[in-house]
């Protein structure tokens, strides 16, 4: 394989989710190479249908973070009080993903369920090219869920409505998720954003190393050097 192959999947196999962030501002150039990247991702049907809210604001950031409150370490009722931004309000930069439904009109309405879910997929590709160019730039992100089935509940308050409105996002965008984004306070051998493991470990009681190639595989033989 040549070097840019290696390249490529050396940013993947490093890419780390990093919840603790310095100080030191994003410039504006490298927050439009992520957008920039994201609009490069791949869409079903070639609709091109997602879309990018910037928050770098300070004190929108710090609003988002306690309306879409994460906390991923120990106890999170314990650590509400303390960090009442959560993760989000840890950030310098946060983008909003959403997905533009207005395509849905030209749909078959027995089909309107299926281009809901194609958007979601859409935007996940979008999420995945920024993070990692995110790695490349070595600068730390974390992909955090966010979506309007989670309105009204302690995920996602109603305040959400208000805080999207005062950037004029239209009503028929839909939040895909957020990412969000700021130096890292650890790097690993390379400079790499180091990540943290722990996420997840009291809440769902999921384990983070990845394990070998073939437990992932259904058809697993198609690793077996003897077949």
């Amino acid at each position: 394989m040549n070097k840019i192959v290696d390249i490529v999947f050396d940013i993947i196999s490093t890419r780390r989710s990093t919840r603790n962030f310095n100080k030191k501002k994003i410039d504006e150039e490298i927050v439009k190479k992520i957008i920039e990247s994201g609009v490069q991702a791949p869409s079903a049907g070639n609709i091109d249908n997602i879309r990018y809210l910037i928050i770098s604001d300070p004190l929108d950031i710090d609003v988002l973070g306690k309306i879409r409150w994460i906390w991923p370490y120990g106890n999170q009722q314990k650590f509400k009080n303390k960090f009442k931004s959560g993760l989000i309000g840890k950030s310098n930069l946060a983008v909003l993903i959403f997905s533009d439904e207005s395509f849905l009109k030209k749909i078959n309405k027995e089909e309107t369920e299926i281009w809901e879910i194609i958007s979601v997929e859409n935007a996940a590709t979008a999420i995945q090219n920024m993070l990692l160019i995110s790695t490349a730039l070595k600068l730390g992100s974390c992909y955090l869920s966010c979506n309007e089935k989670m309105l009204g509940t302690r995920l996602l308050k109603n305040s959400y409505k208000d805080f999207i409105n005062k950037f004029n996002v239209p009503h028929h965008y839909a939040v895909r998720g957020i990412v969000i984004f700021g130096y890292p306070k650890k790097t690993d051998k390379k400079g790499f954003p180091a990540g943290e493991i722990r996420h997840g470990k009291e809440l769902l009681n999921v384990k983070n190393k990845i394990k070998n190639i073939e437990s992932y595989l259904i058809n697993k033989y198609f690793y077996d050097k003897k077949k």
